[in-house]
């Protein structure tokens, strides 16, 4: 069955479950496919029986009614016309479908499980064995014994399974489907035919050990005793009626918990997703927590990420939160690729070999973010699609008085650390947030960076040392910040471009601006963008300091374009200023915006629009920007 016939079953389903009523198993008359269910406490078993194809592909898929999350999703090939599915589930009500491409679809009863059960261990398997070059024909099932004292049959996915090419012993695991326990079977290769791969019951039932995961699914232990807490996450509520829920299965070998993401799932919940004030539309998927992981790994759609604009993913793990854009993989993926996905993981802090930088981010959140087209894992960079980035963190308490000093740093392969000068810290959210256009391992660390003159004007010292400490804004060295210097109009551009992690790639520049001048991309990034269109004639003029009008301006552009809600300022927001007649007429509107926003209040009665722009007042400025979005 090829990728694509096995898509178009899986959207099927989906969309069947969605926008049909509920009802008793059943199928229509134009089509041959049946199938009964019987409940046995927390086992489910599907029985599917086709009478057109008797060597049909068939999917079968459960769905939890009260979250309409999906709790089971398979496929099998029909043997003689028929299969039997099983899986454990937990306490709750589902319903669902089975469908195939040739034999047509057939609706499952609704149907409760009204106890949960734990497996406690497995009836031991006896050995299979198989001829050199023979075919292995793996058990579909195996005995469970239950907390409970009962011994059901379950359902079962192998791994490592072994090329019966080469003789010799090995040694597959079995998933249970619904559960997260393993079972061992051992394989032998080569001295003879194979038995019949039934499982042998034994009087004593014997105990599997949990999956052999190195690290929880929860996040270290944070400083003041504080856990990263990886209870399953819940929809925002923006996403109300978009949001889609997967349970993921885990991979024991690598600790990575994979969820497919249906295509006709995504697509009804763009359908249902409001768009915001700049018209994207955004569909969240949440993986729920899965016991033994160090990584999740949601699977989607390719053509998600072919270069709409007008849409987002937000993939919500208990590891951390990614956004993806549209655009993300535009020129990047083509109609052959099948799926898109996205590796959110644990990192080793042995990472991190600079020793000042481990010291700060000891004890703190380490992750890696890896992105995979079609299974293979690419090297990801996109000035024109920055992932938003949030993870947990509960700071100290002398942190947390200080959160503006939380900071998020970026390691390369080489293990070389650059600091994320957007990283902010949602104190009601309890997370980490930043954008990033490109992957690797980011580790949050707390900073504190002050200058010797940093106390020269009160009014300013606690926005210079949070953003020094941020990376957003430099000293003129390493001790001196000359907060009574002007500031030029290129390094209002820089601290800009920093703060709200602005990016863009870009063809064309000022004609006098260098490419030699450390400004150069911040201000080839704001020319594309449209922030400004320069000083006329190509020109920007970036060694000339910037007057508090030209910083307003340029401001305001620049948080509208970063998705903050920005009032439309008028007349009436600046009528209390005496000077108000000196602003330019394009200057009017936006200047009145950020008055309105309180990140502007004026020197007393007056704006002083013409007047140099100092650098403690353009590192106030900046740092009520940023503390906007």
């Amino acid at each position: 069955m090829t990728k694509k016939v096995f898509r178009a079953c899986i959207a099927w389903i989906v969309f069947s479950m969605l926008v049909l009523p509920f009802g008793n198993a059943g199928v229509s008359a134009a089509a041959a496919l049946t199938a009964s269910l019987e409940v046995d406490h927390n086992t489910a078993a599907i029985k599917v029986i086709s009478t057109a194809n008797e060597q049909d592909t068939v999917t079968v898929l459960i769905m939890q009614k009260q979250t309409r999350s999906i709790a089971y999703m398979d496929q099998a090939e029909l043997i003689n016309g028929q299969h039997i599915f099983q899986t454990v589930l937990p306490k709750g009500e589902y319903y669902g479908f089975v469908s195939s491409a040739g034999s047509g679809q057939a609706e499952l009863q609704a149907f409760t499980v009204e106890n949960t059960e734990t497996i406690t261990g497995f009836r031991p398997l006896q050995a299979l064995t198989v001829a050199t070059g023979g075919k292995l024909v793996l058990p579909g099932s195996v005995i469970a014994v239950f907390d409970s004292g009962a011994n059901r049959e379950v359902g079962v996915k192998w791994s490592g399974v072994p090329d019966t090419g080469t003789a010799g012993q090995f040694t597959v695991t079995g998933n249970v489907n619904g559960s997260l326990q393993t079972v061992k079977l051992v394989v032998k290769v080569g001295g003879g035919t194979a038995p019949t791969p039934t499982p042998t019951p034994t009087p004593t039932p014997t105990s599997t050990p949990a999956p052999t995961a190195t690290l929880a699914a929860t996040p270290p232990p944070l400083p003041g005793g504080h856990t990263g807490a990886a209870a399953t996450p819940k929809p925002s509520p923006a996403a109300a009626g978009s949001a889609i829920t997967l349970t993921a299965v885990l991979d024991p070998a690598s600790a990575v918990a994979k969820a497919v993401v249906p295509a006709a799932a995504v697509s009804i919940a763009l359908s249902k997703a409001v768009p915001d004030a700049r018209g994207i539309r955004t569909v969240e998927v949440i993986i729920t927590q899965t016991e033994g992981a160090r990584a999740y790994e949601p699977v989607l759609p390719a053509s998600l990420f072919a270069g709409d604009l007008k849409q987002v993913i937000r993939l919500v793990t208990p590891i951390g939160t990614v956004e993806l854009p549209g655009n993300m993989f535009k020129d990047r993926i083509t109609a052959s690729n099948s799926t898109v996905s996205m590796v959110i993981g644990l990192a080793d802090a042995a990472a991190i070999t600079d020793p000042s930088l481990r010291e700060s981010t000891s004890g703190k959140p380490v992750i890696e973010l890896t992105a995979k087209v079609d299974g293979i894992a690419v090297e990801w960079n996109n000035k024109n699609a920055p992932v938003k980035v949030s993870v947990l963190y509960i700071p100290k308490q002398d942190e947390l008085n200080n959160s503006e000093h939380i900071v998020v740093w970026y390691i390369d392969p080489a293990g070389k650390a650059a600091k994320i000068p957007n990283t902010r810290y949602d104190a009601a959210a309890g997370r980490v947030t930043f954008s990033t256009t490109h992957f690797s391992k980011f580790s949050v660390s707390y900073v504190f960076k002050t200058f010797n003159d940093a106390d020269k004007f009160p009014w300013a010292q606690q926005s210079i040392e949070a953003l020094a400490s941020k990376g957003v804004i430099n000293g003129i060295s390493d001790t001196s910040f000359a907060s009574e210097a002007n500031i030029t109009r290129a390094d209002f551009v820089v601290i800009l471009v920093r703060g709200l992690g602005l990016t863009s790639s870009f063809s064309d520049n000022f004609s006098d601006v260098s490419p030699a001048k450390y400004y150069y991309e911040a201000l080839g990034i704001v020319r594309e963008l449209g922030i400004t269109g320069g000083a006329g004639n190509n020109l920007f003029k970036p060694d000339t300091p910037i007057s508090r009008q030209e910083l307003m301006v340029l401001g305001s552009r620049a948080l509208s374009l970063s998705g903050a809600a920005m009032p439309e300022g008028s007349a009436d927001d600046i009528r209390k200023f005496s000077d108000r007649a000196k602003l330019a007429a394009y200057a009017v509107a936006d200047v009145a915006a950020m008055v309105k926003e309180g990140i502007v209040s004026g020197s007393g009665s007056k704006l002083n629009p013409h007047a140099n722009t100092t650098r403690a007042e353009a590192a106030v400025i900046m740092f009520r920007i940023i503390n906007k979005l």
